[in-house]
């Protein structure tokens, strides 16, 4: 079966362990890219669709001079509580790019749960941003960007954590890495869908739980970004129903488990006594 018959027979995916029963995944209402933001913050793709857009973000080379910008800036992430004041507009100096061709990130996206929780700091590039998430604010960076700065913003989302496998999908749109991240297998490896279910059967229903979790806030952030990129969702989709049949499966295994070792029959025969 190929991955888009998994995915047309998968349409209603359901997390159905205990922890998150009947937690269907559809795909959500979100807004179309505003192309005046994403012009804002990249006036050289005036006059462009968004389609044109993202095929020059994704080409080989831009794509990996942005990737590599993070990869330099990722070493020195700084973390939330060491970043400037709450509705500062710009931040530490990012690290030297001068002997590189990669492109410096122009903003620290602070996300955090807007309660309690730990905030986490991801560095991003504005037209990545801005072409990709429908419901982020525009941009508090001036354009063209001051040399040496990074401008933070301050993102609430239900699961700040999980916003670090949405970065990457923006950047590199993989779907392979986004299942496997999903899912706990291992990258780079081509799989037909009966094989990625294999691997989960192997797993226990724990794990599993943990990765149907995992799942749902990933759903949860990119809704609430507002991520648009249909293949992404479908991906989602896929790894929901792939992760809810294999815990399906793994409940019943155990259940099999529990009541074989219930009912083992006697080591030795047991004598029939019958009534005089």
């Amino acid at each position: 079966m190929h991955q888009s018959e998994a995915f047309s027979s998968c349409q209603t995916a359901a997390c159905s362990d205990q922890q998150w029963a009947s937690a269907t995944l559809p795909v959500p209402i979100i807004q179309p890219i505003d192309m005046n933001d994403v012009v804002a913050v990249a006036p050289e793709f005036e006059d462009m669709d968004l389609q044109t857009v993202l095929e020059e973000l994704s080409s080989r080379e831009t794509r990996s001079r942005l990737i590599q910008g993070l990869q330099l800036t990722d070493a020195q992430r700084l973390s939330a509580q060491s970043s400037p004041e709450e509705g500062s507009d710009s931040s530490a100096t990012p690290p030297s790019f001068e002997s590189t061709e990669a492109i410096p990130p122009t903003h620290l996206l602070v996300a955090h749960d807007g309660l309690n929780g730990p905030s986490f700091a991801y560095p991003c590039h504005a037209v990545v941003l801005a072409s990709h998430f429908a419901h982020l604010p525009p941009s508090p960076a001036p354009y063209p960007q001051p040399a040496g700065t990074i401008h933070r913003m301050d993102v609430v989302i239900p699961y700040p954590a999980a916003f670090d496998l949405i970065r990457e999908y923006a950047y590199t749109h993989s779907s392979e890495a986004l299942i496997s991240r999903l899912l706990g297998l291992a990258a780079g490896v081509p799989r037909t869908s009966e094989a990625v279910f294999e691997e989960l059967q192997d797993m226990e229903v724990e794990e599993l739980s943990v990765r149907a979790r995992m799942v749902q806030e990933v759903y949860a952030d990119a809704s609430a970004l507002g991520l648009v990129d249909k293949q992404f969702w479908e991906q989602i989709q896929m790894a929901s129903c792939f992760v809810s049949s294999a815990l399906k499966h793994a409940v019943w295994r155990d259940q099999m488990e529990e009541l074989g070792e219930r009912f083992q029959p006697p080591s030795e025969p047991v004598p029939i006594i019958i009534p005089s």
